[in-house]
């Protein structure tokens, strides 16, 4: 039996249940870990809640996504992965099929990552939503190169802080937006080429100026609301990629 979060009906926090659940053997493609540690989304909140791009199929719910942990047990065709090795989930099923959120739980292979050594569990489990949201917008879908400016919206998140990360590592050049110049210096230091804060500043304007008046080839847009039909003079070229965030 593991201690595992789990939820009868939709709704607030409210609903959660720490119930003692029966884990099982990790069947074909699968693998059972001992979890030391979760990482926490908004999905997570959105699925619990039924307003998420899926609801639950079926009560008691599971959820979770993401985790740190080590193998315990190892299924049928499952190669690469030996017991006692330190790994990390990462997001990549359904919380209607597993969940992540128990002292133990069983996974699909497919989404089990050895994890380095120097990487404790909370850093192996919290690092790989952001990174995969910003890399698969940005580079996989977008397409973005060297010489490339991004607006990035929400800057100060976690998705926003890997994206600027993102982008330096691809010689992109980030310009991050912030509501008040208070986190002017701490996105700086996180490596934001420019910070603009939206509350003080004319976005468009500033965005012309940095970039000699070409505009942005990205936006990678966590907000959306009245950003989205902000002004954009006839002669500014649209944006190659936008992206709103989950």
């Amino acid at each position: 039996m593991a201690r595992t979060v789990r939820f009868h009906e939709h709704g607030g926090p409210d609903v959660l249940r720490l119930e003692d659940v029966e884990v099982g053997e990790p069947g074909p493609g699968e693998v059972l870990i001992r979890v030391d540690a979760i990482g926490l989304n908004r999905a997570e909140v959105l699925f619990r809640s039924g307003n998420y791009i899926e609801t639950a199929k079926e009560f008691p719910a599971r959820l979770g996504a993401e985790a740190a942990g080590v193998v315990e047990a190892i299924g049928t065709h499952v190669a690469g992965f030996r017991v006692g090795q330190p790994v990390s989930v990462v997001p990549a099923f359904s919380m209607n099929d597993y969940g992540v959120y128990a002292e133990r739980a069983i996974v699909p292979a497919a989404a089990v990552l050895p994890r380095p050594d120097g990487l404790d569990p909370v850093a192996g489990a919290a690092v790989w939503m952001p990174y995969l949201t910003a890399y698969g917008a940005l580079v996989e879908v977008g397409g973005m190169r060297a010489g490339d400016a991004v607006v990035l919206t929400a800057a100060s998140s976690s998705v926003g802080l890997a994206a600027i990360q993102i982008a330096n590592r691809v010689g992109a050049i980030p310009v991050a937006t912030t509501r008040t110049p208070a986190k002017r210096d701490a996105l700086l230091r996180a490596g934001a080429v420019e910070v603009i804060s939206t509350d003080e500043e004319d976005v468009v304007d500033r965005v012309r100026e940095l970039t000699g008046g070409r505009g942005a080839e990205f936006v990678f847009d966590a907000v959306a609301g009245p950003g989205v039909v902000a002004r954009r003079p006839s002669s500014s070229p649209a944006a190659r990629s936008s992206y709103t965030g989950p």
